[in-house]
């Protein structure tokens, strides 16, 4: 009976130690307006505005990063091609090895910031309509966690072991389209409340919805659709805000995962999101230390997670 005991109050010591590692910030409901539906007659309500473009911002990040590469599928005919294509491109980094800074997480919410030692390669990709060439960092000696976001070399920043924040979604939502690769998103009008260096913060993660028809700048859908998608960051205690993500309809990008945390050792927060569409998947990081005219912080660039159909 006694082991019994000592059983069951272990295993709740453990579910409660999981649950304490694992625990997400807090998050509060939101009021939102809801429309039957956009059409002509009402599409301004819908504000035209998407940023970040990451396409044509610089990208302060490595796009494609593996642990390991396989290339022993290749045969002559792909060896011939890539080497074509490096001469008629001048590239002469293929192979070159160089040191990077990676945010590489390891369990629930512990992460750090770590020099990794990083192999460029050019890879050589099929698709349906033929192949493309993509230039990828395969990073040495990284046998446990995950490598969240890689930074090129004219970043540096501290080596520390640090927690962040996690945001994951409380109640996954199946889309009305939810073909791969797209994660659950995010549920929408929700407001998280964390703290960091004794400073308070809200992120607010908005939109308003159509219960039915969407028509806007050539897009279009039966389903019921958010629109006017925002994701926001307060500081509570100087009232500043600065918006992050904007999109004007829930059908082009959904947030899936949101990390939070002083990568940079400034003191200040710094925010990675997960977006995904229909193909890709990707990590948006923002830096404080990096906020140039922003108020708060600034873009530094994205990571591609996975991509399929190109």
């Amino acid at each position: 009976m006694q082991s019994r005991i000592c059983h069951s109050v272990f295993i709740c010591f453990l579910l409660l130690t999981f649950n304490s590692l694992s625990q997400e910030v807090p998050r509060d409901s939101l009021p939102y307006t809801s429309v039957e539906r956009i059409d002509a007659s009402n599409k301004y309500l819908v504000d035209s505005v998407a940023f970040p473009n990451w396409y044509e911002l610089e990208n302060h990040l490595i796009e494609n990063v593996a642990l390991h590469i396989d290339t022993s599928w290749w045969n002559s005919e792909i060896v011939d091609i890539l080497n074509q294509w490096k001469v008629e491109n001048r590239i002469t980094d293929d192979g070159e090895e160089n040191e990077y800074f990676g945010v590489i997480k390891s369990v629930d919410n512990q992460f750090a910031v770590k020099k990794l030692v990083g192999i460029v390669h050019y890879l050589f990709e099929e698709t349906g309509g033929g192949y493309f060439i993509k230039r990828t960092i395969e990073v040495e000696g990284v046998n446990i966690g995950e490598v969240i976001s890689l930074f090129d070399p004219t970043i540096e920043l501290n080596e520390k072991e640090l927690e962040m924040h996690l945001i994951s979604p409380a109640n996954p939502i199946d889309l009305p389209r939810n073909s791969s690769p797209r994660e659950h998103p995010l549920e929408k009008n929700v407001k998280f409340n964390f703290s960091l260096n004794n400073e308070d913060y809200e992120l607010i993660y908005s939109a308003d919805f159509s219960q039915n028809g969407f028509s806007f700048q050539g897009f279009g859908t039966i389903d019921p659709t958010y629109f006017n998608v925002e994701l926001e960051l307060v500081n509570r205690d100087s009232g500043v805000h600065q918006a992050l993500y904007k999109f004007p309809h829930d059908h082009g990008f959904n947030i899936s995962e949101i990390i939070i945390g002083d990568i940079d050792s400034d003191s200040k927060p710094d925010i990675i999101y997960k977006i995904s569409d229909d193909l890709c998947i990707r990590r948006l990081v923002f830096l404080s230390s990096m906020k140039g005219s922003n108020p708060l912080m600034g873009y530094v660039g994205q990571t591609e997670v996975s991509c399929e159909g190109l």
